[in-house]
């Protein structure tokens, strides 16, 4: 089913709500699950070449991004909601975001899988970044990394390059 246009394919996610949000150049765009015309759910700031990778926060109204930009110094990850088009910084990053139970934020820093504490009631960090797997494969344009995290909060990854190779080894008896 179609459900709408998008001008370019760079994340999205979907609330229990039937909202879906996904990522372009014109910003986060918001569609109802049953189709229609999407309507911007961000605004883009003037050093920024596009929003990406956007990911539900629990409550289904807010949701975190990648703010992308044309310079390392100014690409940041926001958080966003559904009731404006503004915005706020969380920190800086090159990197899609998820959010894992039961409070942290994911994202990929100089290749490591880092997860950050998050409250996502206040919105507010509540630790330092840490680092949980190293060398994440980038799959992907516009800073796409292998990572996935469940409702339950197991992280799944894929370390080295796109162009890895799964083999299936087997125990001959002798």
């Amino acid at each position: 089913q179609v459900l709408c246009a998008a001008s370019e394919n760079r994340g999205g996610t979907w609330n229990a709500d039937g909202t879906i949000l996904f990522g372009g150049p014109e910003g986060i765009s918001r569609v109802s699950a049953q189709g229609g015309q999407p309507t911007l759910a961000t605004k883009r700031h003037p050093k920024e070449e596009a929003h990406r990778w956007p990911y539900f926060l629990p409550d289904g109204r807010h949701f975190v991004f990648l703010a992308d930009a044309e310079t390392s110094e100014d690409h940041q990850i926001r958080i966003g909601s559904l009731d404006s088009q503004e915005s706020e910084i969380l920190f800086s990053a090159i990197s899609r975001i998820a959010y894992g139970a039961p409070g942290y934020l994911l994202y990929v820093n100089q290749g490591a899988l880092i997860a950050r504490g998050f409250d996502a009631t206040s919105r507010k960090l509540t630790s330092e970044p840490v680092t949980i797997a190293e060398h994440i494969a980038e799959v992907g344009a516009n800073h796409e990394f292998d990572f996935s995290v469940s409702n339950s909060g197991v992280v799944a990854y894929q370390s080295g390059t796109p162009d890895s190779q799964l083999t299936w080894f087997r125990s001959e008896e002798r």
